[in-house]
């Protein structure tokens, strides 16, 4: 039983060696190491720009900006009494363009908010500094969020 495990194992080896080797043989592999050789040249955004443009991506989606290409709503629309409003009134479903980029506006300057006090903490060595950058990233956040639950609420009040 001792002898035939080696012979089990160089079968093996000398079957994975001998499938490589007819693998190398293929017109297939010699065109692909042909094509390593060769210098194909390539471009790699950095890391930041792409986070930006994800970003950017994900706040036009959330604001509604599929719905201003598909549907084209009006900037304005008549609102109670006459008058001209930014916004649908009583209707969650439904958008004016303007209220969609208000709402593209509220996502940024959340996102800014976070950013804000996310850059205080490296401000370890200057608490000063860090507390009033800490500050200035909350209060665009809370104003961001405000905002938004405002425009929620002209929407639909009462919720």
């Amino acid at each position: 039983m001792v002898e035939k495990q080696p012979r089990k194992l160089k079968n093996m080896i000398r079957d994975s060696i001998g499938l490589d080797s007819r693998l190398k043989r293929t017109k297939g592999y010699r065109w692909i190491s042909s094509i390593k050789d060769s210098e194909i040249p390539s471009f790699v955004p950095s890391s930041s720009l792409t986070i930006i443009l994800l970003m950017m991506f994900s706040i036009f989606i959330l604001g509604g900006g599929i719905y201003n290409i598909m549907e084209r709503p009006l900037a304005i629309t008549p609102g109670p009494s006459r008058s001209w409003t930014f916004y649908v009134p009583y209707d969650i479903n439904r958008q004016t363009l303007n209220e969609s980029i208000l709402a593209m506006l509220l996502f940024l300057m959340g996102i800014a908010g976070y950013f804000t006090y996310y850059l205080s903490t490296r401000y370890v060595y200057s608490p000063r500094r860090a507390w009033i950058i800490a500050l200035i990233g909350i209060s665009v956040l809370v104003i961001a969020f405000v905002g938004s639950q405002y425009s929620l609420d002209l929407k639909v009040p009462g919720i």
